[in-house]
């Protein structure tokens, strides 16, 4: 069996995600196609607008066969160590082919991707962050490259993941079609992750059915009978109650708070109280807002219990740490058939975790940073979880107890 890996948030699924699974299983010959999903928080350190469950039924039913979670530590964090993360996971579950989208010739990404190896690309990228550019727009500075549009930038860095860990699947990159990464404009049965959520936030739930499957228009639609879709400022109070009760000090040992982002948004926390307004005030040519954003979905979700130590997070963020995959979902009949292949594969590489009550138990004493990673990946649901209004929904322990799920279709 070949077996083809997406590295994806559906935020929410769409047509455009539809037709890379379908074109991934076309062009790669496989026949198991596994989607690496961010959870409920996401790249850009907002929470995505309803949970990791139901967009893992988007996907199956959009055409993945299963779909495992990509660890909160690499969802939430800059393009660089979102694709590491990604990269890991496919590369412990034994992908014959990874499978992403671009926007721009594959020549120019591979073009591009060459420029990022060199050893002037480094300096150049955190000369242009000193300067105050993000990461994205520093790497796309570095690269010169007037060819490559913005989304490719996650292209290149899928390709380097790949260089640095060793792993060398087949790459296949499939071209974007209709609207752009961002766009808040569609373009034919297409709309980007942006436009839809925007629509979503507007209550418009009746425009996206054009540039949906029907079966995610019609999971949106249950959702929206119970719950609204989550925004930031759902969690304006946590934020603020989490930062302005929190020791000083202790601001200092999150991650991606470096610069003196971790000081300014705790300053910033104790004026204001509303997750935008405290994004606005810590946001800058030095700190874009994606980064503020996800310092402070940090800051929301760490203990102290979870915190890692500076070994462990270099194990994490230099050499791409998975020591478990965790599965989301799988089809009955394909799905479980592929699961049963990944099983194999990541036998002594990784533990397939389909209990986590069972993987905690069995790593708590162990000291492996896996237990700290699957933790926070629970506590981040708890936290997302919090704001929502359904019984079965809100209970603090659902993920720690909640089992991969199976859809019939």
């Amino acid at each position: 069996m070949r077996i083809a890996a997406i590295i994806s948030e559906f935020d929410p699924f769409h047509n455009g995600h539809k037709y890379l699974i379908d074109e991934t299983r076309r062009r790669a010959d496989c026949g198991g196609v596994v989607c690496i999903m961010s959870g409920s928080f996401t790249q850009r350190g907002k929470p995505a607008v309803c949970d990791k469950w139901a967009r893992a039924e988007m996907a199956l039913k959009g055409g993945a066969d299963v779909v495992v979670e990509l660890p909160f530590v690499y969802a939430v964090s800059s393009a660089q160590f979102f694709a590491l993360g990604g990269v890991s996971i496919a590369d412990k579950l034994g992908a014959d082919v990874v499978s992403f989208g671009i926007e721009s010739a594959e020549a120019d990404v591979l073009e591009a991707a060459e420029k990022r190896k060199s050893g002037e690309y480094g300096e150049k990228v955190l000369a242009n962050i000193k300067k105050g550019a993000s990461y994205a727009s520093a790497a796309s500075s570095a690269i010169d490259s007037e060819r490559i549009k913005p989304n490719d930038i996650l292209a290149c860095e899928y390709i380097a993941a790949m260089e640095s860990t060793g792993f060398r699947p087949g790459v296949l990159m499939i071209p974007r079609r209709g609207a752009g990464h961002g766009s808040e404009e569609p373009s034919g049965e297409f709309a980007s992750a942006t436009a839809l959520r925007k629509m979503l936030a507007e209550g418009d739930i009746g425009r996206i059915s054009g540039y949906v499957p029907y079966e995610t228009a019609e999971i949106l639609g249950n959702w929206a009978e119970t719950e609204r879709f989550v925004t930031a400022d759902d969690f304006s109070s946590a934020l603020c109650v989490k930062l302005r009760t929190m020791r000083p000090d202790r601001i200092e040992e999150l991650p991606f708070g470096g610069g003196g982002l971790n000081r300014l948004v705790y300053n910033n926390a104790q004026k204001y109280s509303s997750w935008e307004k405290i994004v606005s005030a810590s946001t800058s040519l030095r700190y874009p807002s994606s980064r503020a954003s996800r310092f402070m979905t940090m800051a929301l979700v760490y203990s102290e219990d979870l915190a890692f130590s500076p070994k462990e997070l270099e194990r994490i963020y230099t050499h791409g740490e998975a020591p478990y995959i965790r599965v989301l979902g799988v089809t009955r009949g394909r799905g479980e058939e592929v699961l049963s292949e990944i099983a194999r594969r990541c036998e002594g590489r990784a533990k397939l975790v389909t209990a986590p009550y069972k993987y905690l138990e069995n790593t708590r004493a162990s000291g492996v940073p896996g237990y700290k990673m699957l933790m926070t990946d629970i506590s981040a649901q708890a936290v997302y979880d919090s704001v929502l209004k359904a019984d079965h929904l809100s209970a603090a322990d659902r993920d720690l107890t909640c089992k991969f799920l199976r859809y019939d279709f």
